[in-house]
């Protein structure tokens, strides 16, 4: 890539993990119409020729019905803008993910925190290890690059637990 952005298409999130900033800036969450992040993309393009825009939300596919309207309006208007962002690993799918490659995305970031359950139930999370794992799965299956992190010495964090992490990031 030559020349790249960040922007930011929504604030907030839906969920309630324990170790989010949602409980300082509240949970209320906010989306950018697809028109609008479409016609900044377009404005990017025109003044400084992006050809990558790094979607650097909480959690940019909260809505599946706005990334459909998102990916669609990117592969009609041709824009050959690549794009990356962050999503939880239960609103990705086989379904999904064709579309978001179509539609330029190469890079998808997973906040994963642990690969214990006991863990991830302590933070709230409302996914498990093996849920993690077959969303990354599926996004290399898409040809797009699965990221995850990782929140090490939650409260009650141990040596096994951060044992089960360390062998999730290693069969991932």
């Amino acid at each position: 890539m030559k020349r790249s952005m960040n922007m930011i298409n929504s604030r907030g999130c839906p969920y309630s993990c324990y170790f989010c900033q949602h409980y300082v800036l509240g949970k209320q969450y906010r989306m950018r119409s697809v028109r609008n992040v479409i016609s900044e993309i377009v404005k990017l393009k025109e003044l400084y020729s992006i050809d990558f825009a790094g979607f650097v939300d909480d959690n940019t596919t909260a809505s599946r019905e706005w990334v459909i309207e998102f990916c669609s309006k990117m592969i009609n208007e041709k824009l050959n803008v690549k794009w990356g962002c962050s999503a939880r690993v239960n609103q990705v799918d086989s379904d999904i993910l064709p579309l978001m490659k179509e539609a330029g995305c190469e890079f998808i970031g997973f906040g994963v925190e642990s690969g214990n359950p006991s863990i991830l139930k302590a933070m709230n999370n409302k996914i498990i290890p093996e849920l993690a794992s077959k969303a990354i799965r599926m996004v290399r299956e898409a040809g797009i690059w699965a990221n995850a992190t990782f929140i090490a010495g939650y409260p009650g964090e141990t040596i096994e637990t951060l044992r089960d992490t360390c062998k999730f990031m290693k069969d991932n």
